[in-house]
């Protein structure tokens, strides 16, 4: 959980295939395995903001979930 403002994310992918990260319109570039990447996103107001891996398929198989923010 977050409070209203500018959330940096840090993600590394510790997988063996390409990922990314996608929350309130922003998006890392696609991660290789193994590599990092930083994110800036600024929250606005409060609730409840999905989050996900853009990669065909991956938010099916459970690469998602929900940033809150209050």
């Amino acid at each position: 959980m977050a409070r209203p403002g500018k959330v940096t994310f840090a993600v590394k992918n510790n997988g063996d295939e390409t990922h990314d990260f996608s929350i309130n319109g922003k998006q890392t570039k696609i991660l290789q395995p193994g590599t990092t990447a930083k994110l800036a996103v600024s929250f606005t107001k409060a609730g409840r903001y999905r989050y996900l891996c853009t990669v065909p398929g991956h938010a099916a198989m459970g690469m998602r979930g929900v940033f809150t923010v209050h």
